[in-house]
């Protein structure tokens, strides 16, 4: 089920219809004093980034280093909620916590 594969926060279709999804692995349902009256389940252990065929299928999976609050470096990101695609194929994400976007260049392999 998808409960067991992430935690969907935002999601960008391609004119070629992969579905891209950003968010986070499963996160236990427990209150944390870091964080106080924010829902329960938080703070996420990870970031993700996946795509999708549009029969659900699998086509890429991502898992990006979660920065600590605060003191995100480049290519880290806290509490991922946006995320777009160009026609050069680069990610564009944006997280809450970080307070700003960054684009990942695909490597060609």
């Amino acid at each position: 089920t998808w409960s067991n594969v992430l935690v969907p926060w935002g999601f960008w279709v391609s004119p070629k219809d992969e579905i891209w999804i950003c968010g986070s692995s499963p996160m236990p349902w427990l209150s944390d004093p870091k964080y106080p009256g924010a829902p329960l389940g938080c703070p996420p252990k990870d970031q993700l980034f996946m795509k999708f065929n549009t029969d659900g299928k699998v086509l890429e999976h991502w898992t990006l280093p979660k920065g600590a609050d605060g003191q995100e470096k480049p290519g880290e990101v806290n509490w991922l909620h946006t995320i777009a695609i160009d026609a050069a194929g680069n990610v564009y994400a944006g997280d809450i916590i970080g307070k700003r976007i960054q684009k990942f260049v695909r490597r060609q392999a």
